[in-house]
């Protein structure tokens, strides 16, 4: 079949690229990260993926391997100065993109060929989290903590910015090491009520615990913002933690098309890009939540994550774990559509996107966004929006 599509046309099949991705599954940015890639390469299908998870290899030897053994032609991996990453990276000088702070990617080590970085806009993120505690607007202090090493210094650069340049002043508490400093001190010498934003949410819990063994009240004495807006932790937290939300969805987007574009020039300058989108999911350590609308917030939530992926109000409900009558009951009081509208407006919202970003087919971002098919996409944006896809596209540029 393929000798006879290449007597047809003249050409061969695109090569099937195989591609490394180097991730820490346990981490919920870099499970979202790796659906970004997904989204991003599922309408070509010319990419075959095997996935390294390096929190598993200790010392870089499974990546070293995988890299000796021949056949990858290309790497997406994130926290290229990790250890592990970095040995695993050795010496290796085929396409590379590095996950990570745009700008403060570490060389690998033996590296000769220019590579190139994609991440969040860690500006935006700090910028982000200290306009919405702002907005809350019943502080007397503000402050920021991080561990000493963090490689997020620029959140906290933008933490400052936002508020300093407004003349708030901002309190910043960093921690040495593991076994520093714990930030019960800290948090109990800032003026109350205060606002906090910590670089990530596993630090947001470090002050969610000393809070409490404070005797500090959360939100009252002390709001409290992380960022990842990992599930898991956030709505085990006592309260559930309030987070920033970088578009980690995006930034997997973002590292395929630029890898592509490093296949096709192996030899172009390295550069350097970033998502600056980001949102703040609001739970109960900013402020106390009716359970009607935690419920619908989680909701909401699971839909902004997963609208591209196909997903139904029944799989909604399945997340929310209560009965379909409540979940509708509750998602139209809290935001007065229903929860088939909110999927649908979220998936016209992505497409808008891809119209406005990418030459992309229509066909192909309605399979992308989550759509049955481009009739039905066709048919949605329609009614939705008022006019037909590539009317919008033209305007929309």
């Amino acid at each position: 079949m393929r000798a006879s599509m290449k007597a047809k046309t003249g050409k061969s099949a695109p090569a099937v690229r195989n591609v490394l991705l180097v991730l820490r599954l346990s981490y919920a940015s870099h499970r979202e990260i790796l659906q970004g890639i997904s989204q991003a390469v599922r309408p070509h299908g010319l990419w075959r993926f095997r996935v390294i998870d390096y929190s598993t290899d200790p010392d870089g030897g499974q990546l070293g391997a995988a890299l000796a053994a021949g056949g990858t032609d290309g790497v997406i991996a994130a926290s290229v100065g990790h250890r592990a990453v970095a040995a695993g990276l050795r010496g290796w000088n085929g396409p590379l993109v590095a996950i990570g702070s745009p700008g403060a990617a570490t060389q690998p080590a033996g590296r000769t060929a220019p590579f190139d970085t994609v991440g969040n806009d860690d500006r935006a993120i700090g910028r982000c989290g200290a306009k919405f505690l702002e907005s809350l607007g019943r502080f007397r202090s503000f402050g920021f903590a991080m561990p000493d090493s963090t490689l997020h210094d620029a959140r906290l650069d933008g933490f400052l910015e936002r508020l300093s340049g407004r003349g708030i002043p901002v309190e910043a508490f960093r921690r040495s090491g593991e076994n520093g400093e714990p930030p019960g001190d800290w948090l109990e010498s800032l003026p109350k009520p205060a606002a906090v934003m910590a670089h990530q949410d596993n630090f947001a819990l470090d002050l969610l615990a000393a809070a409490a063994a404070r005797g500090l009240r959360v939100p009252e004495d002390v709001a409290v913002v992380g960022v990842d807006n990992d599930e898991w932790l956030c709505e085990t937290a006592t309260p559930p933690l309030t987070s920033v939300a970088p578009d980690h969805v995006r930034v997997g987007e973002l590292a395929a098309r630029t890898l592509r574009r490093r296949f096709a020039k192996p030899d172009a300058p390295g550069s350097s890009s970033s998502v600056a989108a980001a949102t703040v999911v609001e739970r109960g350590s900013t402020r106390a939540v009716p359970p009607a609308v935690v419920l619908a917030e989680r909701a909401r939530d699971y839909i902004r994550r997963n609208a591209t992926r196909g997903i139904g109000a029944s799989d909604v409900v399945a997340h929310l774990g209560v009965s379909r009558s409540l979940a509708a009951l509750r998602f139209r009081e809290v935001y007065g559509e229903s929860i088939c509208g909110a999927i649908l407006g979220q998936r016209i919202a992505e497409a808008k996107r891809r119209l406005r970003e990418t030459d992309a087919p229509a066909g192909k971002i309605a399979a992308a966004c989550g759509f049955r098919s481009e009739k039905h996409a066709m048919r949605v944006f329609k009614a939705r929006v008022g006019i037909p896809m590539t009317l919008w596209r033209a305007g929309g540029r």
